[in-house]
């Protein structure tokens, strides 16, 4: 849950310029309860306000007062700070909420542009002028021997009426605060955008990086070989829904996704911290189970950091990182251009210093407001802190003799994903897994589909189950889709005149890689057999006919089932049925006349040769031979 200090009211969108400021970003004021808002006049402070000051360091704000219609006159701005440090954290949130009733003194006042302009505290339309409010050291009044977390006020008056107010926290630093051991865990998903935006932020080599590889991009895959990172599921996909849903298999598969995209430990983002999520992560290998703050705001177990779970069933289980809920939600829900975004994460670790938390880790999670741009500076500031040592994730999670923590079975939420999405996508995924393997995993196409997904089952989605069920929706059809682009295209009915022969089957493609495959056709009928299961390797985007041999042991109509494998045997395509016309018979009665035929052709091809050859045989009388009677001389 967000601190109500984070979601006090917001005055106007301002800009921050000029060498003063680190870039050009939006900047936001906090009103409180009785500023009048002058109409046409625009208030802002140009640079994030200091988070922590001493006895020899300065403190400064600078302030842009813009009018557009209006006029002033008597205007000035005046900073003030709190009588007393804040106790605790709860008593931050209160001052940030509503500063106007806090126990205040004024340390500084000067008119709009600086006592020394000509014109001070005047300001005519379409003014425009910057005042820098700078307090000397020793100038706060604050107790050079007691550190504290105050906080600070500047407003802005016309006269006696507070038109504009902005608030944050100071730690005042005298001495070395107690040491605080801090690791912080960055997770990167989403959009191309996102994940932009996310790596920019986190770009600190002290940050731990959690990130979903299919969203990522090689060149930002390869960049973080060089970074402590570990791999998320694809997807970002929500663990304990899926835990709750009792179907482990989902995990293991956005597992294999992410594993199939990069090497690294992976470990799990917790929604509920209960036995079932840490069961499910553990028994998929992860490194870690971490609760996000977000959404396991009650899971902290006081101020430990990283927790044993008490053995299930005698299984090994993850170890549990417990991030601090209030440091991790003031980093992740102030907007970094907010004047007090830095000091807010600042003056969180300094209230856990002084509590005595030893050892914290700092988690954003999924829903971290960033600029999109540039590095965060609340994280820098933060592990530059003089009481703080930065730490990596893995060391946090290796250090000796960790608390063992016995969690409730199940922590069911309504922010679930439905338990019948989950078991939907472990369907689909297997479907597609199958289809993969034909395609020899080569498939940007069948890899789309299974993020997209998972990605819909994302914790992100928590925030928001309509657009979760919209997306999830759209993902089910899609993979529908590409679960039939392998298919029997074959006409349902097939004539059979032989005994033997070979039925063909027409198989398409339409993936976008080649598919190998084995064509398996099952007779309904004894009267006909199979002889075989023939391979063929289809090119994607085409047809192919394969040849099946089969044999008949009479006549007759015979169903055959006519099923696409893979190599190994797994379903590609669903069974399609055909009618065999099976004839037999008229094979053997063609075969009987053709031999007839044949033997009448042969017979009296004989016949014709022998006439031939006496006709070629016979001695013909030439024109000197007599052909009858004795000779002349005789008659």
């Amino acid at each position: 849950m967000i601190p109500a200090r984070w979601r006090a009211g917001l005055a106007g969108l301002v800009a921050s310029i000029g060498a003063l400021s680190t870039g050009a970003v939006d900047a936001q004021a906090v009103m409180v309860s009785d500023a009048a808002p002058i109409e046409g006049v625009t208030v802002e402070v140009l640079n994030n306000l200091q988070a922590f000051a001493g006895p020899g360091t300065t403190y400064s704000a600078v302030i842009r007062t813009s009018t557009e219609t209006a006029s002033l006159s008597g205007a000035s701005l005046s900073l003030q700070i709190t009588n007393q440090p804040l106790a605790d954290a709860d008593a931050l949130d209160d001052f940030m909420a509503a500063p106007a009733e806090a126990q205040v003194r004024e340390v500084l006042s000067t008119p709009v542009g600086g006592a020394s302009s000509a014109h001070a505290g005047e300001l005519s339309p379409a003014s425009d002028v910057m005042t820098s409010l700078t307090v000397a050291p020793g100038g706060l009044g604050l107790d050079p021997a007691s550190p504290g977390v105050f906080g600070v006020v500047i407003e802005l008056r016309v006269g006696s009426t507070v038109a504009w107010s902005t608030s944050a926290p100071l730690t005042w630093q005298p001495e070395l605060l107690p040491p605080l051991g801090v690791g912080v865990l960055a997770s990167v998903s989403g959009s191309n955008d996102r994940v932009k935006a996310l790596l920019a932020a986190a770009s600190d080599p002290r940050v731990a990086i959690a990130y979903d590889p299919t969203a990522l991009t090689l060149g930002q895959r390869l960049a973080l070989t060089r970074r402590e990172a570990y791999l998320l599921p694809a997807g970002n996909l929500d663990v304990s829904s899926t835990s709750h849903a009792q179907s482990p298999v989902l995990v293991q598969q956005a597992v294999q996704l992410s594993q199939q995209q990069a090497e690294a430990p992976w470990i799990a983002m917790a929604a509920s911290v209960d036995d079932a999520t840490v069961v499910t992560a553990s028994a998929a290998g992860a490194f870690a189970v971490v609760a996000v703050p977000r959404w396991a705001a009650d899971a902290s177990a006081g101020d430990v950091a990283v927790a044993s779970v008490a053995p299930v069933d005698d299984a090994l289980l993850a170890p549990l990182a417990l991030p601090d809920a209030r440091i991790s939600a003031a980093l992740a829900s102030s907007a970094p251009a907010a004047p007090s975004a830095t000091a807010s994460v600042y003056a969180e670790a300094a209230f856990a210093a002084m509590r005595g938390a030893g050892t914290v880790i700092v988690a954003p999670g999924d829903g971290w407001l960033v600029d999109g741009s540039r590095p965060s500076r609340a994280i820098d500031d933060l592990l530059d802190a003089p009481f703080v040592t930065p730490r990596s994730f893995a060391a946090l999670l290796s250090d000796p003799g960790r608390q063992q923590l016995d969690l409730p079975d199940v922590v069911a939420s309504d922010l679930d994903a439905p338990a019948a999405d989950v078991l939907t996508a472990t369907s689909m995924l297997t479907t597609l897994g199958v289809l993969d393997s034909a395609s020899g995993g080569d498939s940007d196409l069948i890899a789309r589909t299974g993020r997209d997904l998972l990605a819909a089952l994302s914790i992100t989605h928590r925030a928001d189950s309509d657009r979760r069920a919209t997306e999830f929706a759209a993902a089910q059809e899609r993979a529908a889709q590409v679960a039939r682009a392998v298919s029997v295209t074959s006409g349902s009915d097939v004539l059979l005149v032989s005994r033997s022969g070979q039925l063909p089957v027409t198989v398409s493609n339409q993936l976008d890689v080649p598919v190998t495959v084995r064509v398996a056709v099952t007779s309904r009928s004894p009267i006909l057999l199979t002889r075989g299961q023939p391979t063929a390797t289809i090119e994607p985007g085409t047809e192919q006919t394969v040849m099946v041999p089969i044999e008949a042991i009479s006549s007759g109509d015979v169903n055959v089932s006519v099923a696409v494998r893979t190599e190994d045997g797994s379903t590609v395509a669903v069974a399609e049925t055909l009618k065999v016309r099976v004839r037999a018979a008229w094979g053997g009665w063609v075969t009987g006349i053709v031999t007839a035929g044949l033997v009448v052709l042969l017979v009296g091809g004989i016949y014709r040769t022998i006439r031939r050859g006496r006709r070629d045989t016979r001695v013909v009388p030439d024109d000197a031979t007599a052909v009858a009677g004795p000779p002349e001389s005789e008659a």
